[in-house]
Order: structure tokens, then C-alpha cells, then sequence
């Protein structure tokens, strides 16, 4: 599935429960991913915004100590996809 094709590009992966009535329980989604990317490297985090704002607190400090080519990627269902926006956008303190 989309774990697999994400684990040879992705060094870190968070995961979180979606909003979605069609979505897996967190804790599932974790094993599932641990099973494929190790424990060392995934992470899991109780919503969205709190998955987002980890991710891109690590990002900031990989990039600090690095050549700055990390970046965040957010995958999902259109759901997970249609809530991002606007964290996102909090975040960075830009008003709808």
C-alpha cells in the first residue's frame, strides 16, 4: 500500500487519527507503519494539528543542522487533505 511506496523516500513518518468515519484507528495505523518503517522511525500524535506542528518543529531543527532540504509531506483522504489547509496556514500565522 501507500506505507511501502512511501518508505524508501520518507526518514520520518507521523501518524495520527483522521476525522474520517472510514479511517483506521490510529493505534492500527502505527503498527501497520512500524511494521514497515521500524520504531525508530515512526511517531504518533493524538490530531492533525499536533502531527503538523511536530512535523514541522523537526523539520525546522533537521534543517538548522543540515543542508536544509528537508521538507513536510501530508498525505491522506481528501478529509485529512480539506482540515490541512487551514492548520497549516494557523501555523504559520496567515489569516483565512
Amino acid at each position: 500500500g501507500v506505507l511501502k511506496e512511501l518508505e524508501p523516500v520518507i526518514d520520518r513518518l507521523i501518524v495520527t487519527q483522521s476525522t474520517s468515519s472510514r479511517a483506521l484507528p490510529v493505534d492500527t495505523l502505527y503498527e501497520l507503519a512500524i511494521g514497515i518503517f521500524g520504531p525508530d522511525r515512526v511517531y504518533k500524535e493524538s490530531n492533525l494539528r499536533s502531527a503538523i506542528t511536530y512535523a514541522m518543529e523537526q523539520c525546522t531543527l533537521i534543517n538548522q543542522v543540515s543542508d536544509g532540504i528537508s521538507a513536510v509531506v501530508i498525505t491522506g483522504s481528501v478529509v485529512t487533505a480539506g482540515e490541512t489547509k487551514p492548520i497549516v496556514r494557523s501555523i504559520a500565522g496567515i489569516e483565512e
